[in-house]
């Protein structure tokens, strides 16, 4: 029940402070409650580590031997992916190049592998890293024409200028000797 107050002005001031002293409690009190809660991100607590060799091929200033070494160390003693070629490739009987022996060891290497390879998990790197795998295979591939004797990687615009040097040298020995694309023909 409302109590009748003699001077209803004075007391509708008193009523708005205590509303307001009462949100301004709650509003403290959920701002510290908000800091105590902590905040969940999208990122794992601890991002997975990536093997070396996966950031080095994307470096422009690596160092080829370091990146196929730390690659070769990373899958020294891990099963590797398997590549579309290995799947229905296996030497034949006929294969001079083999001997029986050889050819007996790389069967049971082959077979070997394939039992440990259906018991891999996701996380196995074999699994995990496959098309990095096979990245870093192209990657190899690719820039060994391009190593400097110390271990680094041409930039583009010494490639370019390498095949220019080629070009002209060619376009030189082709009308040095008159034998060319468009030398007449004899």
């Amino acid at each position: 029940m409302l109590v009748q107050h003699e001077n209803r002005d004075a007391y509708v001031p008193k009523i708005c402070k205590q509303i307001l002293c009462a949100l301004v409690l709650c509003l403290i009190t959920c701002a510290a409650h908000s800091q105590a809660v902590p905040v969940t991100t999208a990122y794992p607590k601890n991002p997975p580590v990536v093997p070396s060799w996966v950031t080095m091929m994307d470096d422009p200033n690596v160092n080829y031997y370091d990146a196929v070494k730390a690659f070769n160390d990373y899958w020294k003693n891990k099963i590797k992916p398997v590549e579309e070629d290995e799947l229905d490739e296996s030497p034949s009987d006929k294969d001079p190049r083999y001997t029986r022996r050889q050819l007996r060891a790389m069967e049971r290497e082959k077979e070997r592998e394939e039992k440990l390879r259906r018991k891999l998990t996701p996380n196995d790197p074999a699994i995990k890293y496959a098309f990095e795998y096979k990245r870093f295979l192209h990657w190899q591939l690719e820039m060994e024409p391009h190593v400097k004797d110390d271990g680094h990687i041409k930039t583009m615009d010494e490639r370019i200028g390498e095949w220019e040097k080629h070009k002209a040298a060619r376009k030189a020995q082709e009308h040095k000797t008159g034998k060319g694309p468009n030398s007449p023909k004899q």
